[in-house]
C-alpha cells in the first residue's frame, strides 16, 4: 500500500513506540543501589541485569530483521511492545536474581524487534522526500526514552520503590501496543511482507566495511552503556550524591547525547568524512570519559569529563547507522545492514557493563581502574574506525 502524503501523526506514533522501548533501558541506572539492597545482588549481578536487556539482541538482531521481511514489520512491532510489557511485569514482581534476569531477557527480545521494525514502518507512512525528517525523529528515540525515565524514576521511587518504576514502563508498553496496533493497522497489514532477501544478498552483507562498522559500534556501546549505567552508582559511592541528584545529573548528560546525535546527522548529510568524524567523536572523548571515574578528581571535574564524553561520543551511533546502507547493493539489504550494526551495539551493551563491573569488583571497588577499561576501548575503536573506507 502506497501513501499519497506523509501521515505525521502515524510517524509520531511509531517514534513513540521506540521511545516506549527505550524507557526500559533508562529505568535501570537510577535504581541500581535499591535493587542491590533489596535482592542482595553483587555488582556483577547488577552488570548482568543491565546487560541482560541486550542478551537476546546480541545474537538475534540480524536474524530478526530477516524474519521481519517474512512475518511482517507491523506484526513484529506490536508483538515487541507486548513482550516488553510482559517481561517488565515479570521483573517488577521478581524476588530473586534469576527471575529479574529472565524478565530483562524477555524485554530485550521486544526491544530488538522495535529497533529493526521502526524504520521499516516509517517508510510505509512517509513519502520518500519526507523520510529524512522521519528518520531524524527516529534517531532520538533512545536518548528521549532514557531521559524520560531518568526524570520520572526518582519521583516513582519516592512513591513506591523501584518496582513501581518497572510496572509503569510495563503498562506503558502494553498500552502503546494497543495504540500502535489500531493506528497503523490499515497501512501496516497492507504492506506487511517485504521482498524476501536471497542467499546471495544475505551473504553480501558480510563484507569488510560492514564488519568494521559493526565492531566500531560494539566498542562505542561498551563504553557508553558502561559509563551511563554505573555513573549514578559511582557518584553515590564516592561523593554521596543521592540517587535523585544522580538521575538529574545523568539526565543533563543524556541531553548532550541528543545534541551529538542530531549534529552528526547534519555533518553526514553535508558529506563530512566518515572516518575522520568517527575518530574525533570517539577516541579522545572515551579517554576523557575514563578519566571521569578517577576517584582522586573532584566531582565537578569528573562530571564535566562525563558530559564531554556523552556529548561527543553521541555522534558515533548516528554516523554508523547513517552510512551502513551506503555499502549495500540492493534495497532489500538496507534493513539487515542497519540491523547488523545494531547487533554490534547490543553486543557492546552486554559486554560493557559486565566487564567493567568485573574489573571494579576485582580491584575492591576502586573505580579508578575504569580508566584502563575505557583506554583499551579507545585504542580498539581507533584501530577499527581508521580502517573504514568510503563505499565504492
Amino acid at each position: 500500500m502506497t501513501v499519497n502524503k506523509t501521515n505525521w501523526s502515524l510517524v509520531l506514533i511509531i517514534v513513540f513506540a521506540g521511545i516506549t522501548a527505550a524507557t526500559n533501558i533508562g529505568k535501570v541506572a537510577p535504581v541500581i543501589p535499591l535493587i542491590q539492597q533489596e535482592l542482595g545482588l553483587s555488582l556483577v549481578n547488577v552488570g548482568w541485569v543491565v546487560s541482560g536487556f541486550s542478551l537476546a539482541a546480541m545474537f538475534l538482531c540480524l536474524l530478526m530483521s530477516v524474519l521481519a521481511t517474512q512475518v511482517g514489520n507491523y506484526r513484529l512491532a506490536v508483538l515487541a511492545l507486548l513482550m516488553m510489557g510482559a517481561g517488565g511485569l515479570i521483573s517488577a514482581n521478581a524476588g530473586s536474581f534469576p527471575a529479574l534476569l529472565s524478565g530483562r531477557v524477555t524485554e530485550s527480545l521486544g526491544f530488538v524487534m522495535i529497533a529493526v521494525t521502526g524504520p521499516a514502518l516509517l517508510a510505509k507512512v512517509a513519502l520518500p522526500e519526507d523520510m529524512a525528517i522521519a528518520i531524524t525523529l527516529w534517531t532520538i528515540w533512545l536518548p528521549v526514552g532514557v531521559i524520560l525515565m531518568l526524570l520520572l524514576s526518582p519521583l516513582l521511587v519516592s512513591l513506591s520503590g523501584w518496582r513501581l518504576v518497572w510496572s509503569v514502563t510495563s503498562w506503558l508498553s502494553l498500552a502503546w501496543a494497543l495504540v500502535l496496533g489500531i493506528a497503523v493497522f490499515k497501512i501496516g497489514t497492507a504492506g506487511d511482507r517485504a521482498p524476501r532477501i536471497s542467499r546471495a544478498e544475505f551473504r553480501g552483507l558480510f563484507h569488510r566495511n560492514s564488519w568494521l562498522l559493526t565492531l566500531s559500534m560494539t566498542c562505542f556501546s561498551m563504553a557508553y552503556l558502561a559509563a551511563t549505567s554505573f555513573a549514578p552508582t559511582f557518584w553515590y559511592e564516592t561523593h554521596d550524591i543521592s540517587l535523585r541528584q544522580g538521575a538529574y545529573f545523568l539526565t543533563f548528560a543524556m541531553f548532550g547525547t541528543m545534541i551529538g546525535n542530531l549534529s552528526s546527522g547534519l555533518l553526514v548529510k553535508r558529506g563530512y568524512a566518515t572516518r575522520k568524524l568517527l575518530l574525533m567523536a570517539f577516541v579522545i572523548p572515551t579517554l576523557i570519559g575514563g578519566c571521569s571515574f578517577l576517584t582522586s578528581l573532584p566531582f565537578w571535574v569528573q562530571y564535566i569529563g562525563f558530559v564531554i564524553f556523552t556529548t561527543l561520543a553521541g555522534a558515533v551511533p548516528t554516523v554508523l547507522m547513517a552510512v551502513a546502507p551506503t555499502y549495500t547493493s540492493s534495497p532489500v539489504q538496507i534493513g539487515p545492514s542497519v540491523a547488523m550494526v545494531f547487533q554490534g551495539a547490543t553486543t557492546g551493551q552486554v559486554l560493557g557493563p559486565i566487564l567493567l563491573s568485573q574489573l571494579i569488583e576485582y580491584h575492591q571497588h576502586n573505580w579508578s581502574w575504569a580508566l584502563l577499561f575505557f583506554s583499551v576501548l579507545a585504542v580498539m575503536g581507533s584501530l577499527l574506525m581508521s580502517q573504514v573506507r568510503p563505499p565504492e
